[in-house]
């Protein structure tokens, strides 16, 4: 990877590449027994997951799992009886890790991913606080899911940083890959996994079949209409496409033909997408 990344730079100096790093949450993340285990502080789906994967295998205790939902709690309560869990009401704890990376010339910049909006901004007043510049922030945005484009973008906007966007397309909804039906080893035929199929409904899909003849009429397909309404917005400044083959690399990359929207296009994109039983 790093070899990579010398050869990308050398190619083109103005290239910026971000890296993510997830502290201690990947699901085959070990928990040697009696040890400390610090469980995700960007509120990742997996919380839970870990947690129970740390009590059974006899980590001393876990700290950083606020902004779990209901579900999610009751999961990590039912492990209380077999390892501590305390509450990182402190939310500063985890920022506070980002300033020592930049402060041990270990990173230049940070970023934060998925805080709600009330935690955004303290995050925010913190790094800025510590000098530490924060280049980006990630969240979730797509057609179907516009709740950080009404909640949190203005707010990183106001603070200098920029928006990376994840789940641009859905999950593979929104390149028209299940309008007739769920196709064999797609995501959504997967028993676990982001995208469920009860989360293919018929009204997603038939909003998909809307916006695919819209974006026939731009000359483009559905996939790269839906990447250049994410990249429409100012205040967004990359997203991050999850591409399994070259061939969807390459059609994701001619997106960037055409990013331009006239104010007719959005408001017909508007009439489509507006309704909450679409969103995730």
């Amino acid at each position: 990877m790093g070899q990579m990344l010398v050869k990308l730079a050398e190619a083109d100096p103005e290239l910026e590449i971000s890296a993510k790093v997830d502290v201690a949450s990947g699901y085959d993340a070990a928990w040697p027994a009696g040890t400390e285990a610090i469980i995700d502080f960007t509120f990742h789906a997996a919380v839970p997951a870990n947690i129970e994967k740390a009590a059974a295998e006899g980590a001393a205790y876990v700290i950083g799992t606020t902004g779990l939902t209901p579900e999610e709690q009751a999961r990590v309560d039912a492990c209380a009886a077999k390892i501590p869990v305390v509450q990182a009401a402190n939310y500063s704890l985890g920022v506070n890790l980002l300033i020592d990376l930049v402060r041990q010339g270990k990173a230049l910049y940070v970023g934060i991913s998925k805080y709600p909006p009330e935690l955004q901004q303290s995050c925010y007043d913190i790094l800025k606080e510590a000098r530490v510049p924060c280049l980006l922030s990630q969240y979730r945005c797509s057609m179907f899911d516009p709740k950080a484009k009404n909640h949190n973008f203005q707010i990183a906007a106001d603070n200098g940083s920029g928006i990376i966007c994840f789940s641009p397309l859905a999950q593979g909804l929104l390149t028209g890959k299940y309008d007739n039906g769920i196709p064999e080893g797609s995501r959504a035929a997967k028993s676990t996994g982001f995208l469920q199929q009860s989360q293919v409904t018929p009204a997603r899909v038939e909003a998909v079949k809307k916006l695919a003849l819209m974006a026939e009429e731009r000359g483009q397909s559905i996939a790269q209409m839906a990447l250049a309404w994410v990249l429409a917005d100012e205040r967004v400044t990359s997203c991050i496409i999850g591409t399994s083959s070259v061939m969807q690399l390459e059609n994701n990359l001619q997106t960037l033909d055409n990013l331009s929207f006239s104010e007719e296009e959005m408001k017909q994109i508007d009439s489509i997408i507006n309704q909450e039983k679409l969103w995730f």
